[in-house]
């Protein structure tokens, strides 16, 4: 056979196996008879003997299309005994063909789709017209390149795999006989291993070394032999390992077998050659080893590192930072590895490396590209300490008299910082007088002396010791020899001084010289610094062990009267800096020309060191001017002066009224985390306790216009039951005004509420009512002093996103065990008890919660971000430990490991006490805290967990109880105290002691409800291999949240592994842990073993993100100080992961497939099409039976085409429920086909109608059909007018419009009261785009000549899906969009089924999807409609009116679902709902999900159905409204049918009002409901009012009986028919009062003539029963 045939035929034969190899199932498929020519085949092995008998299969013939089509070819399965080596095939009756063209006989020939050279002939013999042919189940072959290629026809374990192709030649071309495929009696042929490498690089001269055995795996663990070859050549194995040396660049095939009696599997890798050294390697010069230090909780950057200052790759190409990786030791403890950085999940990152705990730690850093990983190593020694000395150079510039004092520079003193006063400024030395303390800013003249080793000062006289006075010396530019009497050293502009000192917090103090003086004696200001300090992230200057120093000058222009400027006597100016933690000291105001200036000499690193600046005037102007401020403020370095003016602002009054028995407090916030409260010019803060409950005092403010960071807090001082204290966010104003706060009748008196359900709507989705309370990472802390500790609540109570104007809870703190005179509770900001401070008598331990708060936006509203704010979960107390007891300052540490499957973290590797969680599982009979302890000598382990009541809050300590390691180190707290407590977590304590002494670590344990639903069959519970499933939990919590200016976290996610395969699902920013739902698919080779199910296990779960953070965030927090931080201009990005989720054990049962027949019921004697589609869009073709065979569970669509019958289409489910309905191995299912009507359409015909006065006359479907296409053709504006009812008989309908303005129907339709029935649309695609689809598309008029779409009824089913994400459905039963467009008398009977993938396929309508200045009068729906957002039964989205309509049919969707209409923007007027209304999102109800803006109105409507949803602002009437001006009147609805008329609305007069099912039925309903209109749009009904053009419901009377089911509803149907049929057949019991419901003709007992008048009634034959009455009222 020639080569190029040959090829050509591998193609056709590698099409063949994508669409006939089988998965394992097909192992199970039932024998059939052997088709013909294919008689037998008898398997041989070992010395040519039989090994048994050879079972075939029938498999689905194949039709392809290649150099020839070749159709129905046959395709079998072969199972032959372990052992066989060969088979031979028997055909009856099969002449030897010969070659048309050459007269020659043709041979048998065999190929596999891997081929790449001629097939290999097949030996044959022939007698009494059979041929039997011998077929090699593996054979060797030369391919075209003069390699070895080996091939198998044996299927691989997971039923992948080859087939045997004879082959004949007829006439000059090749064609297939039939397939065959192999596969041994219940064993598995290897296979290729998941993960196998498919290709590899290696340098040239460098021996690349494999494991072949990695490359394969084998099912029954079978005993392997390798091959190997490269290039064909064949190699030489080490028992399983290859190595191989190249010679020349290029590339080479490496082909690679592993077999066993069942078969060979073979794996192909190219490696490829490459000369010179490809891998990473170091750069020249670098050293091999570098040192640095660092102290505890810093982050230390690995700058040079990731801008490629370390390693290179020799081709010049850059390597990224995720290029690296590293392995860790601390200590002397094991080399832990590797470690990897991974790539940011948003932006860009910086990599870095943070430790918590002092020790010396060795990273050993590699780099890697496509060549491999480097062989250079570089190693970084970290020392990190609690105090360590680093040399820092302090940068100088000039200063305002540089100019005109001969160009001398400013000088500086140092000192180490003695503190901050209470007002953030920092103090260099204290001293007491008269027990009072007096501290000293700056040392300048000050009579200073050293007197018996201590520091004393004199004043007026009297001596006093100086506490916390420590100047430093200064070093020379060597850092080797003091400098102490040093003015610095003049270089590149700055006057610099050098010093060594260790990480801590230092002041400096700067003087300038005048001109004509030769002393330093210029007071320049100082402030304190913390050091090191951060580096500017945007690269500017400055920074880490370099500070620069810059004068600032602060003034005014403003003046104070027409012609006087202020002066230092009537303003004075600060200056905060947050990052550096406190006030900027300034120096000496001076004058120049018309202004005076204040001096600060202040630090410069740009965005590193934001600041804030304040003039405020002082004296007789303070009482008409107010403080201006200019906030986040950054200046680079520099030794120029900076100048900055700020006008002083005018000052306006607020004037407050509040309930004299409540405390009122007015707050201003500086910024983030710096709240300061603001005292009134008149009026107490103090509320009275036995004030009357309506008396109530005034207090006025002096307050700054235009000024947003103002809050309030309003709280009820009475004893007993009190109201939860109030607090919000004030509005500003540009003139004096006055507010009244007050406590009102309903509002919440719950302290202790632990609900979420009256939170704003974007704060209920963040909050978790969580705390954290910063000491230290452990928990705990030894001190000699006095510790100031802040606690936070989370979610926090935030204005906004991006303001960040920050309110807290009151706090509640419990002493657990010490002294409760060692805790001062302080009030930080607008808060109470929010920081503590804590000087320990021996060790302390506390417990901190908060209260609930009730939080108002400056519209006095809860808004989307105030609300009932809750308790503290009372599980997520926070505890600290501290202490000043020496033997208590102990160095045992804890272990707890968070997972994080090797990625790095920015934040430090141990666990954190508020970061981290260990979460455990509900279902877990025997939780336990796993840790090991790092210690010395003997040690002790005990532990005590922490408990606190749901209702008070009170928290409780439990005893100590002592553990014992295993045998691997580790210890095991039990954690079922807390379960026993009724709590789902809480603290535990882990209490140490060994040879140093007694130490502490704590740990936030949380019990977690796992979740395991089948995602790709949602309704099933079993779960099967190659399914995925959907992991949710309860209970979890975040760990990282929004923390202003600290964290902000922007991608979050969930991970968890199956093996070695990770999932990950993104948890929305700022959003609850719960809302997490991870997807993951449990693996197809599932081992069952011998059980019928087995246990699949999800590992390592842990979470991870990126966020922008300060470039120390996770220090941050516990080193905060009372001038909290700014607004975080110099965030860097930075990952982290952190928690242990626990093991989820999902529970898999074995895959089950179907073999289904679908029983076509045909009415004609025509032969029907059908078409079976499976979910993911695979067409599956029925065997010869007519059997569809291995279906596994999912939907199925079904399409039916037959002559003379209605076009069927639908869709099924094969799940669990129908195995019972498996007989004889097969699952029938009926679909019945109808014969069509008489005119019916028969999907083609198209007929041109008569034209009348410009009007198609349209009386047959194919008329109608001719209409669209005339339209659709181009014809955009005829008119059509329909003269009968149509039947369109389900067949696949094209819009009468396109899917664009400019292809719209642009004419009037008029159906004259007929119907459209049985339109089918049945649309799947794969695109994004919007489908249009409806009996109408796209309809178009203009503003000036409406379209009009009237008197029509359509009837039908629509199915939309698309695997793209579709962002806009425009679908409609009647219209898809309608832009002008009037629609009036339409009413849709047309269920709407939209399978959603992706995206949100919005405005789907019963009537239109969309109506754009459009309107919709006298309209209703009564189909049902399923679809995803902006859903509403007349339609998804409205911006024109809706007048006089109703909805019937059951509404679903996710958000924006209504009865009448998702969003509006305009009018809804007398419009009713009764169908059952469901939502899984936000923006739910019957009549109006959302009307947005002042021109919406709702009016005179009413919902009668449920309302559902699991979201925020569901209504019965309205979802939402978003404007006070937006008309609501007139709106009821039935009082059971939801919680609330109107979900939110923007003012009290929007409201709706609940009635009775009795209060319904009566005519005085009926006039409320006409009540303002100008016509009388509603009479009286059977349930409820109808409209007036509802002619067929007019005067029903309510029935009094018949409803025998008790439905709340009233209503009478098919379920009270049926369930008295039940009753009658004995199958069913009534109680009384369903007894005297069934009773329907008011004779004797229940019989027979019920069930008949019932019946009559329920088919419309009789409008009341016997016993009704007509009540009136």
């Amino acid at each position: 056979m020639q080569k190029t045939a040959k090829k050509f035929l591998s193609m056709l034969l590698a099409l063949m196996m994508v669409l006939s190899i089988l998965p394992t199932a097909v192992f199970a498929t039932e024998q059939a008879t052997v088709a013909a020519p294919l008689d037998s085949i008898v398997p041989y092995g070992a010395n040519d003997q039989t090994t048994g008998t050879a079972t075939i299969s029938v498999q689905n013939p194949v039709t392809f299309t290649g150099y020839s089509a070749f159709e129905n070819v046959p395709y079998y399965l072969v199972t032959v005994p372990a052992g066989t080596t060969y088979v031979k095939a028997t055909y009856k009756d099969a002449a030897i063909l010969t070659n048309a063209t050459s007269g020659e006989a043709s041979g048998y020939y065999a190929d596999v789709p891997q081929w790449t050279g001629g097939g290999v002939e097949m030996a044959y013999t022939e007698s009494n017209g059979d041929i039997t042919i011998t077929i090699p189940l593996n054979y060797s072959r030369t391919a075209e390149d003069g390699t070895t290629v080996q091939k198998s026809f044996v299927l691989g374990a997971d039923g992948s795999g080859t087939a045997y192709a004879p082959e004949y030649d007829g006439s000059a071309s090749y064609a297939p006989v039939h397939f065959l495929a192999f596969t041994y009696e219940g064993k598995s042929a290897p296979t290729v291993a998941p993960g196998a490498i498919a290709t590899a690089n290696v340098t040239l001269g460098n021996a690349w070394t494999l494991d072949v055995a990695e490359m394969f795996t084998d099912a029954d663990g079978d005993a392997l032999t390798y091959t190997a070859t490269v290039n064909g050549a064949t190699q030489t194995l080490n028992g399983s390992t290859l190595s191989y040396t190249p010679t020349a660049a290029g590339e080479y095939t490496i082909v690679l077998t592993a077999t066993d009696d069942s078969g060979t599997a073979t794996h192909t890798i190219v490696l490829t050659a490459a000369e010179g050294t490809q891998v990473p390697r170091l750069k020249s010069g670098v050293p091999v080893t570098a040192s640095a230090t660092v102290s505890v909780g810093y982050a230390y950057s690995l700058s040079d590192l990731q801008a490629g200052n370390i390693f290179e790759n020799p081709d010049g190409s850059s390597l990224s930072y995720t290029d690296y990786y590293y392995y860790r030791t601390a200590g002397t403890g094991e080399r832990k590895g590797p470690y990897y950085f991974s790539t940011a999940l948003f932006g860009a990152t910086t990599i870095q490396i943070t430790e918590n705990t002092a020790d010396t730690y060795v990273y050993e850093f590699h780099a890697m590209n496509s060549a491999g990983l480097s062989t250079d190593t570089w190693t970084l020694t970290l020392t990190v300490s609690d105090s360590i000395e680093q040399h820092y150079t302090f940068h100088v510039g000039q200063d305002m008299n540089y100019s005109t004092n001969g160009s001398q520079y400013p000088l500086i003193k140092l000192y180490k910082t003695a503190g901050l006063d209470d007002k953030g400024a920092d103090y260099l030395a204290s001293y007491k007088v008269d027990g009072k303390t007096q501290y000293i800013y700056e040392d300048h003249d000050q009579s200073i002396a050293v007197v018996n080793g201590k520091y004393m000062i004199t004043v007026k006289g009297q001596d006093y010791e100086l506490k916390g006075y420590s100047p430093l010396t200064f070093k020379a530019s060597d850092f080797t020899t003091a400098d102490p009497n040093s003015t610095g050293t003049l270089a590149d502009n700055y006057n610099n001084f050098y010093a060594s000192l260790a990480a801590g917090r230092y002041s400096f103090r700067a003087y300038g010289y005048k001109a004509s003086e030769t002393s330093a004696n210029v007071y320049l200001g100082g402030h304190s610094l913390t050091l090191p300090t951060e580096t500017n992230v945007d690269g500017g200057t400055g920074g880490g062990t370099d500070i620069y120093l810059r004068l600032h000058s602060i003034y005014t222009t403003s003046k104070k009267n027409s012609s006087d400027y202020f002066t230092a006597d009537d303003y004075t100016a600060r200056v905060v800096m947050p990052s550096m933690g406190g006030d900027v000291q300034h120096g000496t105001p001076y004058p120049s020309g018309n202004y005076t200036y204040y001096p600060f000499m202040l630090y410069s690193a740009g965005n590193a060191a934001l600041w804030n600046a304040y003039v405020e005037p002082i004296g007789t102007c303070a009482e008409d001017y107010i403080f201006t401020q200019a906030i986040n403020n950054t200046t680079a370095a520099g030794y120029t002066v900076v100048t900055k003016n700020l006008a002083l602002s005018q000052a306006i009054n607020l004037t407050v009224t509040v309930p004299a028995y409540a405390d009122f407090n007015l707050f201003f916030q500086y910024n983030n985390f710096n709240t300061q409260i603001i005292e009134p010019k008149t009026g107490s803060t103090k509320g009275d306790a036995n004030a009357s409950a309506d008396a109530t005092r005034t207090l006025i403010y002096k307050i700054s216009k235009s000024n947003s960071n103002y809050t309030w807090r309003l709280k009820d001082i009475r004893s007993g039951t009190t109201y939860v204290t109030k607090a919000g966010w004030l509005q500003s104003s540009t003139t004096s005004f006055a507010k009244e706060f007050t406590f009102n009748a309903g509002d919440s008196t719950d302290q202790y509420s632990h609900s979420f359900s009256n939170l704003g709507t974007i704060a209920k989705t963040r909050d978790e009512a969580e705390i954290q309370t910063f000491l230290s990472p452990s928990g705990y802390k030894y001190t000699s002093g006095t510790e100031r500790i802040r606690s936070y609540r989370l979610w926090q109570i935030i204005n906004s996103d991006a303001a960040n104007i920050m309110i807290e809870p009151e706090f509640k703190v419990k002493v657990l065990s010490g002294d409760e005179n060692a805790v001062t509770a302080v009030t930080g900001g607008n808060a109470k008890g929010n920081w503590l401070d804590v000087t320990p008598n021996g060790t302390t331990i506390v417990a901190v919660n908060y209260k609930a708060l009730d939080v108002y936006t400056t519209a006095d509203e809860h808004g989307t971000h105030g609300g009932l704010y809750p308790a503290t979960n009372p599980e997520r107390t926070s505890v600290f430990v501290l202490t000043n007891d020496k033997d208590e300052h102990g160095n045992a540490k804890a272990n707890i490991a968070y997972n994080s499957n090797g990625l790095t973290s920015s934040r430090p590797s141990a666990w954190d006490y508020n970061y981290d969680n260990w979460f455990y599982l509900s279902n877990d009979t025997a939780p336990t805290l796993d840790f090991s302890v790092s210690s010395s000598g003997t040690t002790t382990v005990q532990y005590a967990i922490v408990t606190t009541d749901a209702s008070d809050l009170d928290t409780h300590l439990s005893g100590w109880t002592t553990l014992t390691a295993d045998s691997s180190g580790k210890y095991h707290a039990s954690l079922l105290g807390f379960r026993e407590a009724g709590l789902a977590g809480g603290t535990v304590i882990i209490k140490m002691h060994d040879s140093t002494g007694t130490s502490y670590s704590l740990a936030r344990v949380a019990e977690v409800t796992a979740t395991v639903t089948n995602a790709s069959n949602p309704q099933e519970t079993e779960i099967m291999p190659g399914d995925k499933v959907s992991l949710t939990f309860e209970g979890s919590y975040r760990g990282i949240y929004k923390y202003s200016g600290i964290f902000n976290p922007t991608t979050y996610n969930l991970f968890y592994s199956i093996g070695d395969t990770a999932y990950k699902t993104n948890v929305a920013q700022y959003q609850q842990m719960d809302q997490a739902k991870l997807e993951l698919t449990i693996p197809t080779n599932v081992d069952f073993g011998s059980g019928s199910t087995a246990n699949v296990q999800l590992t390592n779960g842990y979470t991870y993100g990126s966020m922008y953070s300060a470039a120390n965030p996770f220090a941050t927090l516990y080193n905060m100080s009372d001038t909290g931080v700014g607004t975080n201009f110099n965030a860097v990005t930075v990952n982290f992961c952190l928690n242990r989720f626990p093991n989820v054990n999902v529970e898999v049962t074995p895959r089950y497939n179907f073999k289904l027949k679908l029983n076509i019921t045909n009415p004609t004697t025509a032969t029907p099409t059908v078409t079976l589609t499976d979910a993911a869009g695979n067409v599956h073709t029925a065997n010869s039976n007519g059997e569809y065979e291995n279906l596994p569970y999912g939907t199925y669509t079904y399409a039916v085409l037959c002559a003379g019958c209605d076009y069927v289409y639908g869709s099924f489910y094969l799940g669990s429920a129908d195995k019972a309905n498996v007989s004889g191995g097969v699952l029938t299912k009926t679909i019945p086909l109808t014969a069509s009507a008489a005119g019916a359409w028969d999907g083609t015909t198209k007929t041109q109608p008569t034209l009348t006065d410009g009007v198609y006359q349209i009386g047959t479907a194919a008329e109608l059909a001719w209409f669209a296409a005339q339209v659709n053709g181009g014809s955009y504006a005829i008119n059509g007018a329909l003269t009968g009812d149509i039947d369109l008989a389900g067949y696949n309908w094209t819009p009468i419009g396109g899917t664009t303005a400019s292809t719209a129907f642009k004419g009037s339709f008029n159906g004259n009261n007929h119907t459209v029935k049985n339109m089918g649309i049945y649309y799947s695609a794969t695109t994004t785009s919007a489908p249009y689809k409806g009996l109408f598309g796209y309809v178009n008029g203009t503003s000036s000549s409406y379209a009009t779409i009237q008197n029509l009824k359509v009837t039908g089913k629509m199915y939309l899906t698309s695997t793209g994400s579709v962002s806009n459905a425009y679908s409609g039963g009647v219209v898809a969009y309608a832009n002008y467009t009037n629609i009036s008398g339409v009413v849709s009977d047309v269920d709407i089924t939209v399978t959603r993938v992706n995206g949100n396929w919005s405005s789907v309508g019963g009537v239109a999807g969309r109506l754009v200045n459009s309107n919709a009068t006298n309209c209703g729906n009564e189909g049902t409609i399923h679809a995803y957002q902006y859903v509403g039964g007349i339609t998804g989205y409205a911006t024109g009116t809706i007048t006089g309509c109703y909805n019937g049919g059951a509404i679903t969707g996710n958000g924006y679902v209504a009865g009448i209409v998702g969003q509006t923007t305009k009018g809804v007027t007398a419009c009713y709902n009764t169908g059952s209304i469901t939502g899984a999102g936000n923006y739910v109800a019957g009549i109006v999900a959302f009307a947005s803006g002042a021109s919406a109105s709702v009016k005179n409507c009413y919902n009668r159905a449920y309302v559902e949803s699991t979201g925020s602002n569901v209504g019965a009437v309205v979802g939402m409204t978003n404007n006070a001006s937006a008309a609501m009147s007139n709106l009821y609805y039935l009082d059971f049918t939801c919680a609330q008329g109107i979900g939110s609305a923007k003012s009290t007069a929007q409201t709706a009002t609940a009635k009775t099912r009795a209060e319904m039925t009566k005519s005085s309903f009926v006039r409320a409901m006409n009540t303002g209109l100008t016509t009388a749009a509603f009479v009286s009904s059977r349930y409820s009012p109808a409209l007036s053009w509802q002619t067929n419901l007019e005067g029903l009377i309510t029935p009094s009986v018949g409803n025998i089911d008790m439905d709340p509803f009233g209503y009478v149907n098919e379920s009270d028919v049926e369930l008295l049929r039940q009753y009658l057949a004995g199958k069913a019991t009534l109680d009384a009062d369903q007894l005297a419901q069934a009773n329907v003709d008011n004779i004797g007992g229940v019989d027979q003539n019920d069930l008949d008048v019932l019946m009559q009634y329920v088919a419309g034959t009789i409008n009341v029963f016997p016993v009704d009455r007509v009540e009136e009222d």
